[in-house]
């Protein structure tokens, strides 16, 4: 509300009263406009000011957006690394891997408490979809030694014939004698 002298012959002051009143307002109006000017604020520095603020405020909210969105990703990654290995998945290669945790991802199984809701059922669809990504429970039976009709080994001297002659080496000594 303006302080003008209407206003205040309206609210019965004298002359004199009116007078002394806008005499009053006016030196305050001009201290403040004084104080303005000396803090050097400008009627659009505010305005600019209000600008960059509301651009520091979408920056703000468009950098934590992402970063959100990563350390979602984060999580995530973690949670089908602990599925995979909670379960004791083993696969038949690097790719079959990569694409089970492939299909996983494009899945994008609830996360409660840092595990994925339905990785069992998960799992078992996928193990009926490409049995062979999985590597077999037990391991394939390893044959000690050659398979074969026997005969010596590929090296040329078998084993026990190398601990034969360091027996004898020890026993008897290593010169040869000289013939005569």
């Amino acid at each position: 509300m303006a302080i003008t002298r209407k206003f205040l012959k309206g609210m019965g002051l004298s002359e004199e009263q009116v007078e002394a009143v806008i005499q009053a307002h006016t030196e305050t109006v001009d201290a403040l406009r004084a104080d303005a000017k000396k803090r050097g604020a400008q009627p659009g520095e505010l305005e600019e000011a209000r600008r960059q603020l509301s651009a520091l405020q979408a920056r703000y909210d468009a950098d934590t957006g992402a970063l959100r969105q990563q350390l979602a990703e984060r999580d995530y990654s973690d949670a089908i690394t602990r599925a995979i290995g909670g379960e004791g998945l083993r696969f038949s290669s690097k790719s079959a891997r990569a694409a089970f945790e492939a299909a996983l991802r494009d899945r994008r199984l609830a996360l409660k408490d840092g595990a994925l809701e339905g990785f069992g059922d998960f799992l078992r669809e996928q193990r009926e979809a490409d049995p062979d990504a999985f590597a077999p429970d037990r391991p394939a039976p390893c044959f000690a030694g050659r398979l074969g009709l026997g005969g010596p080994p590929a090296g040329g001297r078998s084993r026990a014939a190398e601990i034969a002659e360091q027996y004898q080496n020890s026993l008897y000594g290593t010169k040869k004698e000289e013939k005569i």
